[in-house]
């Protein structure tokens, strides 16, 4: 029993090894020995003795059963001939997906990491390929076994275009031959990542140089950064090759996403900036949508939903570029046509490698071909516009050139023909300037005889008010001096007498020694009148000496009102006077400050003079002078309730010859002088705060005495 069971085993042994074939290797080419038939499959969870024949040069669409298997197992039997025994061999390997590779069941390369799980998974699909270097020691016959998975799920692009790669394949090649030295040499990939990396890196640098020579063309500064991201991408993606850790891997990824979609962003915003076309809300909510989906589809490679809504929007924003080109070519701007020139390029460039890489076109070569064709989808439109910012920068530098030779053109014909102006208008100013010195002569004597107009007005003003307040010391005098003169017949009589009463002597004594004290106290008053007059009529000394303001407004207030009562026996006025006793000396210009407010007091009498002239019901002439002793300084304000200033001639009221007197009864001069007495002689400030038909109020403000 035991017997027949044993041959039934080898008998089926023989049956399933029957079906598998051996490989012959008698000798070893120059192109290698590709292991291309003889293979066989079996999914790892099914039993060692079942294997199928397989075609791993298929791709994955035509060997359905090998793709739903997550975990599978390639087996090839080698038949080693003596010639290639005990001589160093390598096994150059492409594939898509991960793989172990076991010779006679000994592990002699690990291409990535095979597992059920995708998450765990790491894929090592290249297009250049893995050396592995082996050695048969004998003639024989040799397992090659593969155990391989491929558990990604598909990118959008490749279920568009499914791949037409091998799932496996294995060729057998001299150390030193020339595949070796593709391999070793001719990392194109690599070549690939760093030629565009440096491309872009050498034109962001030259445009952020740009950026800082000329501020104002800010799209020097976005197209720098969009190119700057381009470089961080290559980088990144040179970086991806071999990298075999899932977090690193993970967070390489996300990073080569996510500065290829901050490029094809910002060169979109770079080229409407530079057609000087607006940013619309539809191009600003596409941006927002398509760096969020940009993570997303990181995130989760295989929704569906994710990818479509990613590459419609690169779509919708190409399409918004488009828009904006077209309306720069409308407005006949020259750079519009290049740039339309550069998209269909981009999407010629684009068309051709993926047809290339679905294998719809056949060629000798296709990631040589297939690296080209990206590298000018790549470097075409930004090629394109730095081209253009260079022509625009180059065109306004010749005409910037142009228009400085222009300019110096003008500024020679210009200098002639000032020399020639200037000739002329020396001897016209010489002759001019003869004329303005005759007429500033004249004019400056007009000036002083019209100033000394004013001081004669203002005298004459004075004239009927002193003669007025001159007469009561006068009276005084003049009756005081007769009361004497009685007293001393009285004390002669009274001496006569036998009997002289003493006391009654010194009573008329004492009364006589009164009178003489008011005849002296009237006489002073007189003299000091006229001496006022005369302080008043002639020229100022500039010599300042300390002043009892109050005295000197309340004897002007009195002296201008008699003089208008001089003039108009039937005008009345109130006269007020708000002094503040604890006002100190304050140091001015005797003569000149006192114009000031003679000036000031008659206007304000003038002009209540003039309101009572119109009848007004209940109306009362008021004049007030106000003294206070303040922070700021020394106040002294003429107030009064008459006709008031209009609006407009507020600003007009202190300029020369300016008055609002009918003619014949101003100068003009009176508020001018007394402006500059105050600001220029004195320090203070005069100001004016009036209302048309209730008065006006003059106030000035003098420095504290120090």
């Amino acid at each position: 029993m035991k017997y027949y069971l044993f041959i039934f085993l080898f008998w089926i042994t023989t049956r399933v090894d029957a079906q598998i074939s051996s490989l012959q290797v008698d000798s070893l080419p120059a192109t290698g020995v590709p292991f291309d038939k003889g293979w066989s499959w079996r999914p790892e969870n099914a039993k060692d003795t079942v294997w199928k024949p397989i075609d791993v040069s298929l791709p994955f669409s035509e060997n359905p059963n090998f793709a739903s298997s997550k975990v599978s197992w390639l087996r090839l039997i080698l038949t080693i001939d003596s010639s290639l025994c005990q001589r160093p061999l390598a096994l150059l390997t492409r594939q898509t997906g991960a793989s172990e590779i076991y010779l006679n069941g000994k592990l002699i390369r690990q291409l990535g990491k095979v597992s059920e799980d995708p998450t765990s998974e790491i894929t090592s699909s290249t297009a250049l390929g893995s050396i592995s270097y082996l050695v048969f020691p004998k003639t024989g016959t040799y397992t090659l076994t593969v155990r391989h998975s491929y558990t990604s799920s598909p990118t959008f692009f490749q279920k568009l275009f499914p791949s037409k790669k091998v799932m496996f394949e294995a060729t057998l090649i001299e150390p030193t031959g020339r595949f070796e030295k593709a391999f070793q040499s001719g990392r194109y990939v690599a070549w690939y990542n760093w030629s565009l990396a440096g491309l872009f890196l050498v034109m962001a640098v030259l445009h952020f140089i740009l950026y800082l020579y000329n501020t104002t063309k800010s799209y020097n500064r976005t197209f720098a950064l969009c190119l700057l991201f381009a470089t961080l991408h290559f980088v990144v993606g040179d970086g991806l090759f071999g990298i075999s850790h899932p977090f690193t891997a993970s967070l390489l990824t996300f990073a080569y996403s996510l500065f290829i979609s901050l490029y094809i962003l910002i060169l979109c915003y770079t080229i409407i900036s530079y057609l000087q076309q607006p940013i619309s809300w539809f191009f600003k909510v596409l941006g927002v949508v398509f760096l969020t989906v940009t993570s997303v589809s990181i995130l989760t490679p295989d929704a569906p939903l994710t990818q479509y809504i990613y590459y419609g929007s690169i779509l919708g924003l190409l399409v918004e570029v488009v828009r904006k080109v077209v309306l720069a070519r409308k407005s006949n701007q020259r750079d519009s046509r290049s740039l339309i020139l550069s998209f269909v390029l981009m999407i010629v460039f684009l068309s051709a490698r993926l047809l290339i890489i679905s294998g719809t076109i056949q060629v000798g070569s296709v990631q040589n071909w297939a690296n080209f064709l990206m590298i000018a989808f790549y470097a075409c439109t930004p090629l394109t516009l730095s081209m253009l910012i260079a022509r625009s920068i180059s065109t306004t530098e010749k005409e910037l050139q142009s228009k400085l030779k222009e300019v110096e053109e003008l500024s020679l014909e210009k200098q002639r023909i000032l020399s020639q102006q200037n000739d002329l208008l020396e001897k016209q100013v010489a002759e001019r300037t003869s004329a303005l010195t005759q007429s500033l002569k004249h004019l400056k004597a007009t000036q002083q005889q019209l100033i000394q107009s004013e001081k004669l007005a203002s005298l004459g003003e004075l004239t009927a008010g002193i003669a007025h307040e001159i007469q009561n010391p006068l009276n005084f005098v003049n009756n005081f001096s007769e009361v004497s003169v009685e007293l001393l017949d009285e004390l002669k009589s009274e001496r006569t007498k036998k009997e002289r009463d003493e006391e009654l002597e010194n009573e008329i004594l004492d009364d006589i020694f009164q009178n003489l004290e008011k005849i002296n106290y009237h006489g002073k008053r007189a003299s000091s009148i006229v001496t006022g007059m005369l302080q008043h009529s002639r020229a100022s000394t500039g010599k300042k000496e300390p002043i009892n303001l109050n005295t000197l407004a309340d004897e002007y207030l009195r002296l201008s009102y008699h003089g208008l009562r001089a003039k108009d026996k039937s005008f009345n006025a109130k006269m007020n006077t708000f002094l503040d006793e604890s006002l100190p000396k304050v140091n001015v210009i005797p003569q000149d400050f006192g114009r000031v407010l003679l000036n000031l007091i008659n206007n304000a009498f003038y002009a209540v003079q003039a309101k009572g002239k119109l009848e007004i019901k209940d109306y009362s002439p008021t004049v007030s002078v106000h003294t206070q002793a303040t922070e700021q300084g020394i106040v002294i304000k003429v107030e009064d309730n008459g006709t008031g200033i209009p609006e407009e001639l507020k600003s007009k009221i202190f300029q020369p010859f300016f008055t609002t007197k009918p003619t014949g009864q101003g100068t003009g001069l009176g508020l001018s002088l007394a402006y500059d007495i105050v600001t220029k002689g004195h320090g203070g400030t005069i100001e004016l705060d009036s209302i048309e038909g209730e008065g006006t109020t003059f106030i000035i403000t003098l420095p504290n005495p120090s």
